[in-house]
């Protein structure tokens, strides 16, 4: 429970998308006494998104105290511990938000899948060869999916 950690405690949030970076600053705005380390595979978060914005939330972070590790590739995770590129980190919580994507069974239908395994739509959220059928969510294969 995030209310029971102690005064100063390690939070390490892996994924900077959406979810990550939504969580990171709610996290701040309750509890500014902790240490929160935000880790993200590219070089700055919300990549896919304009880089004005990217660079906007990273202020905020860097204002309030938030940590963004850049160029992460957590490859392995304990108990307490994450490896960010082989170096172990000692975090008292860890929160995982990185590699969102459609269920196997999105995956496997008999469309028109986008390498992230995503659908592809049309502009009104349509299914091209099937008009009735609308796609929302995390398999939306969308210009601003996450």
């Amino acid at each position: 429970h995030i209310s029971e950690l102690p005064h100063g405690a390690k939070v390490g949030i892996v994924g900077a998308g959406l979810s990550g970076i939504e969580l990171a600053s709610e996290l701040r705005e309750s509890r500014s006494d902790l240490q929160i380390f935000l880790y993200d595979r590219g070089e700055r978060i919300l990549r896919r998104f304009p880089e004005k914005l990217s660079k906007y939330i990273e202020k905020w972070f860097k204002k309030h105290d938030v940590t963004v590790v850049p160029n992460s590739d957590i490859n392995r995770v304990e108990p307490g511990c994450i490896y960010n590129n082989d170096v172990p980190e000692e975090l008292d919580l860890i929160v995982w938000t990185a590699g969102i994507q459609p269920v196997e069974l999105v995956r496997n239908l008999p469309i028109d899948i986008s390498k992230g395994g995503r659908v592809i739509l049309n502009q009104y959220h349509q299914v091209p060869t099937y008009k009735n059928v609308y796609v929302v969510g995390d398999c939306a294969d969308l210009p601003h999916a996450p």
